[in-house]
């Protein structure tokens, strides 16, 4: 009797130890998966709407949707983009990393002395910029600049 509970007792720690091995491999792997869709920086424009004299570009990568801000100006050599087309953009985010706590209550920022307002529900709740668009041209290589004061 007592080797019948030596075995299961024996026979269930070696099941638990190859179930937690396991879920730390599949843990380790999806990370990583999720690091590399996160950094990944081709999207797809699936929307474009406009408030005054401001474009809103929605974006997708993998399954999130992205609004991305660009103020209406004119610009020479403009390579216009299109809903549908993949391009390759850079985008930060309007809120510092530690704002996060912030951008949860914000119901809109001011862009160009325009108020945008946050989207909650399909779109990641954030406002992005990017040096990759001008107005609605697409910059592939945007010349970095810096500010001097």
């Amino acid at each position: 009797m007592k080797t019948k509970y030596f075995l299961l007792i024996i026979i269930s720690l070696l099941l638990i130890n190859y179930g937690l091995s396991t879920k730390e491999v599949r843990s380790a792997s999806f990370f990583e998966t999720k690091l590399s869709e996160r950094n990944n920086p081709i999207f797809k424009i699936i929307k474009i709407d406009s408030i005054e004299n401001i474009y809103l570009v929605y974006a997708e990568r993998n399954d999130s949707i992205f609004k991305i801000m660009s103020l209406k100006e004119k610009y020479s050599n403009c390579r216009p983009i299109k809903l549908g087309e993949l391009y390759n953009l850079k985008i930060i985010s309007w809120f510092l990393p530690e704002e996060i706590h912030v951008r949860m209550r914000v119901t809109g920022v001011k862009f160009g002395n325009v108020i945008v307002k946050m989207e909650r529900d399909s779109i990641v709740s954030d406002l992005f910029l990017t040096k990759n668009l001008e107005g609605l041209c697409y910059v592939s290589n945007p010349i970095e600049t810096v500010d001097k004061k």
